[in-house]
């Protein structure tokens, strides 16, 4: 005789929490206020087509990106050849000496965000060229 075939149990749904189902419920009705389809059932979907139905954000972020001449790495302190990072010194677990982030050119402290007109890349380009 031949053994039954062991079947798996049908999975459950997960359980909604209350505080997931008031976002998507929220999340819902601002769609339909703002006259927008709510989220796609797919997260994965949702990541590749939309940001964001109530935000307004375009569908196709390359489409945006390419239509709005974004720079994905533009000119600025922290990817200059003079930029010198925050140093910390430490003996036996304490801290000792404190270096902050510096201009090599200057010696002088910068935010990474910052830039100057001696900037220059870290390919040797620099700002005129």
């Amino acid at each position: 005789m031949d053994k039954p075939k062991y079947q798996k149990p049908p999975k459950k749904p997960p359980v909604e929490s209350k505080r997931i189902r008031k976002a998507r419920i929220n999340r819902e009705l601002m769609a339909k206020a703002a006259g927008q389809t709510a989220w796609p059932i797919d997260p994965k979907v949702a990541s590749k087509t939309m940001a964001g139905p109530v935000r307004g954000l375009p569908r196709d972020i390359e489409k945006f990106k390419a239509e709005n001449d974004y720079e994905h790495n533009p000119p600025h302190c922290h990817n200059c050849t003079h930029f010198q990072v925050h140093k910390r010194m430490m003996i036996n677990s304490i801290p000792v000496h404190n270096v902050p982030d510096m201009c090599g050119l200057g010696s002088f402290r910068v935010k990474p965000n910052a830039i100057c007109n001696a900037w220059q890349g870290r390919d040797g380009s620099t700002l005129e060229s």
